[in-house]
């Protein structure tokens, strides 16, 4: 069995849950970015960051 953790990051497309136990449970949930509704919002959320520094940029 593979471990399928990396980086500190849930990879298992074969798990069909979106959230998940941490390694150490005791620390809260993590995504399972093999999930394709993970990877859209990791998406979104890069994106909105890239928009959100640019905008900062030219307001400020």
């Amino acid at each position: 069995m593979r471990n399928k953790y990396s980086w500190g990051l849930y990879n298992d497309p074969h798990d069909p849950r979106l959230i998940v136990p941490k390694m150490n449970p005791m620390m809260g949930w993590t995504l399972n970015i093999a999930h394709r509704q993970a990877r859209l919002g990791l998406a979104v959320m890069v994106i909105g960051g890239v928009v959100g520094v640019v905008a900062s940029a030219f307001l400020h």
